[in-house]
């Protein structure tokens, strides 16, 4: 099996219960454990800010306008060939959007 995670947090799960072997891609946050950042990165940040007004008018722009705070690079993600991508979808500003993840089938060549 084939893992890409674009969580952190499923990252070092999986990686602590013994499947860091699974995984192919991570998330451009993850760090963790230091033996998965050779990995390749499928996402990325849309937004760039130093302060706190700055955070919120950013975030608040894009969430309003529908668009995520993150990117996936699809084309390295269909390279990779995952048979998994671990995600979320409880909040779309803390990491990537579900639906973001899922318009990945649609994107990739039949």
């Amino acid at each position: 099996m084939r893992v890409a995670s674009v969580l952190p947090s499923a990252t070092e799960i999986l990686c602590f219960i013994g499947g860091e072997r699974l995984l192919v891609g991570r998330s451009h946050e993850d760090n963790f454990p230091p033996q998965i950042t050779s990995l390749p990165v499928i996402t990325g940040q849309t937004t760039t800010f130093t302060t706190a007004a700055e955070v919120d008018r950013v975030v608040s722009d894009s969430i309003g306008k529908g668009q995520s705070l993150y990117t996936l690079d699809a084309p390295l993600i269909e390279s990779l060939s995952p048979d998994v991508i671990l995600t979320q979808d409880i909040c779309s500003v803390c990491a990537i959007d579900l639906q973001t993840v899922e318009r990945l089938p649609a994107q990739s060549k039949p």
